[in-house]
């Protein structure tokens, strides 16, 4: 259906195609601000000016008669500007001071490790043949590779959740599974080689982030706690707790999980200057904001990174764009760098609906009547040829498992039938039967160990009321309870343990099964959500706001793992009509639905979407559609911010 074209765009994600949208399409761009870009001699020159004092400086009268820096610096799926122009001004340092060197960890968090050929282009060919001359060694800390570990123990977190709030969601899931019930002290993992340095100093680019709220992304602290820290360190800062709650969002300064980034920043820098190693100041941040890669508009150094605020509420009034009206059919372009599995690339979707409420009415019509178009190359081979990291895919594995099983018992029940269609109502319930099951599950894998903590407690208190059959009925009927509740949605391991718990307990008795489950939990070792599990989330929140969410790509791993994910083995379409391929976009329970670029241009697969689109809702116009590529904050009304809009463009030193 043509709806008359109006704005050709260049696709980012495919740099080679573009797109013609519908005459009135709402483009969702920054702000074209002019650049007020520093010249690079005078960037470099003021931050080693900023940077040589706290080098050389005599602590406490003594002084090593060398100096060692550690740089800590962001991976290839981060902007570049800081990290090279630090990289840059500690050489010329360097040069100057003959006593400095300095080493780098890449933070990867929980990405794959990078090639040699991934690290000169991020830093450049030349920039590296300079280190190599100077000696400096490189290294990366990725969760799934770690460095060599030294274990430090951090005392717990200040309680988050209110009271009630608690006590509501434990009676809500039956597991009382909260962050207010943590009371025990966390030992946590960091590479050995912190201790080896006199100063620690993060490079990175401020840019918006989906959780840190107060200052983005780029800072000292969740460097430290996320991009260099173990798995357990992302365990606890990305419960679901956390990461679902309201105020877990950018532009929001005080939310849970900066709490819980600074109270890890905060601890793990204490045991660093605590004279067990060399470290003779906190560590440091340089940050930018750069419109052009290695032109940066504004510098900032300092070692507290909510001062790092005065950069974000600059980039917060550049990147927050008006929604004249709100839209039912959103076009996601994910520029190449970012997309590099099906949920990384998703950004800016999750963007759009964290800021999308009563209060700011983002989607018009109901969730039935909304549809996504997500452009993604999903190019990162490492991350499952382009599905997602083993967490995500585990996840995503597990979502598989709940639709597979729904659509067997849907069949069984004839609420499918091979020679009819599955109604758009039916459809609509099975797929909120199956989110809501995800979610429960996903809910467990955050709060394992409290859950499995409650079982083994359960089981002990059976076993200490043995001959006590009034004490004991209500703890089997507490142990039956959860376990029967959580096995409804439990997957893999999980449901292994809860199973072998059960079936030990009916057959032998509770000092067996609490054997198998001590046994059980100690050997598997589970993480929580741990990597992956913030990009489930993210799937979750725009499933659920979406009727429909088309993802575009040429890599036909996804592709086969989407056709997949919806259908099980042996039963073709569900009850859809088969005179429609899969790569025609046909509607299924989920409404996760691949549009091959390999037999389809970008400009087809837009019309494939807004004509399936078409026959689900009432016509569409075309102001009714989005286009965005990059995240941005959405509002419907722009009202000046006092804080932002006197803020000069000019170098800052903090």
């Amino acid at each position: 259906m043509d709806l008359g074209r109006a704005q050709q765009i260049h696709l980012k994600s495919y740099p080679d195609s573009h797109l013609e949208l519908p005459l009135g399409a709402q483009i969702l761009t920054p702000k074209d601000t002019p650049t007020k870009a520093i010249p690079r001699e005078l960037s470099l020159a003021k931050l080693r000016a900023h940077l040589l004092p706290l080098l050389t400086q005599v602590y406490g009268g003594q002084s090593h008669s060398d100096i060692r820096v550690l740089l800590l610096l962001p991976d290839k799926t981060r902007k570049q500007t800081a990290a090279r122009l630090l990289i840059d001004a500690m050489i010329e340092l360097c040069q100057s001071v003959p006593t400095l060197s300095f080493d780098i960890i890449f933070g990867l968090g929980t990405h794959p490790v990078m090639s040699d050929g991934d690290i000169a282009t991020m830093i450049g060919p030349q920039r590296l043949e300079r280190l190599a001359a100077l000696g400096t060694t490189l290294q990366q800390q990725t969760t799934l590779k770690p460095l060599a570990q030294r274990h430090i123990t951090i005392p717990p977190p200040p309680q988050l959740l209110d009271e009630p709030a608690a006590e509501q969601k434990s009676k809500a899931t039956g597991q009382g599974l909260v962050e207010a019930s943590r009371s025990e002290c966390t030992r946590i993992g960091l590479p050995a080689a912190l201790w080896h340095y006199d100063h620690i100093i993060s490079g990175g680019d401020t840019d918006l982030h989906p959780y840190e709220g107060r200052a983005g992304s780029g800072g000292i602290n969740k460097m430290l706690v996320v991009g260099i820290g173990c798995l357990h360190c992302v365990r606890i800062t990305h419960t679901m707790e956390v990461l679902s709650h309201a105020l877990t969002r950018t532009g929001e300064a005080n939310n849970h999980f900066i709490k819980l980034i600074d109270h890890f920043t905060k601890e793990i820098t204490a045991q660093l200057r605590d004279g067990s190693g060399r470290l003779k100041a906190n560590p440091h941040g340089v940050s930018v904001l750069a419109k052009v890669t290695d032109q940066p508009d504004c510098i900032w150094v300092g070692d507290q990174d909510k001062n790092r605020a005065v950069l974000t509420k600059q980039l917060e009034m550049e990147r927050t764009v008006a929604l004249d009206q709100p839209v039912s059919f959103v076009i996601v372009d994910t520029e190449r760098r970012k997309a590099t599995d099906i949920l990384a690339g998703a950004r800016s979707l999750h963007f759009l609906c964290s800021f999308d409420d009563a209060s700011n009415q983002l989607l018009l019509r109901q969730p039935a009547g909304r549809s996504a178009l997500m452009f993604n190359a999903c190019h990162e081979i490492k991350n499952s040829n382009g599905i997602g990291n083993a967490g995500t895919v585990l996840h995503l594995n597990a979502l598989r498992s709940f639709v597979h099983d729904c659509i067997a018992k849907a069949r069984d029940s004839g609420l499918i039938q091979a020679s009819s269609g599955l109604s758009d109502d039916k459809r609509r319930q099975l797929k909120k039967d199956i989110l809501g099951r995800w979610e429960d599950y996903l809910r467990l894998v955050s709060n394992e160990d409290n859950f499995f903590a409650r079982i083994e407690r359960l089981l002990i208190g059976i076993i200490s009321t043995d001959t006590n059959t009034q004490e004991k009925a209500p703890l089997l009927q507490e142990l039956n309870h959860n376990l029967d509740e959580c096995f409804a949605h439990s997957f893999g391991n999980h449901r292994h343990v809860i199973t072998g718990t059960r079936h030990h307990f009916a057959s032998s008795g509770a000092r067996d099964a609490l054997r198998f489950l001590q046994q059980s939990t100690q050997a598997l070792g589970f993480k929580g959500l741990g990597e992956g599990g913030q990009r489930a989330l993210r799937l979750l929140v725009i499933l659920q706001k979406f009727e429909t969410l088309y993802i575009a790509t040429d890599n036909q791993h996804v592709l086969d793992f989407l056709i997949e994910l919806n259908h099980p083995p042996g039963i073709s379409n569900h009850g859809q009509p088969t005179d429609r391929s899969p790569t025609v976009a046909e509607p299924n329970i989920l409404g996760l639905t691949g549009i091959s670029l390999n037999d389809y241009s970008p400009q087809a697969a837009l019309e494939i979407a807004i004509s399936r689109h078409h026959d689900q809702t009432t016509p569409l116009n075309g102001t009714e559609l989005a286009f965005i590529q990059e995240p941005v904050i959405i509002k419907r009304s722009l009202t000046p911010d006092p804080r932002t809009v006197t803020l000069p463009m000019t170098p800052v030193a903090a």
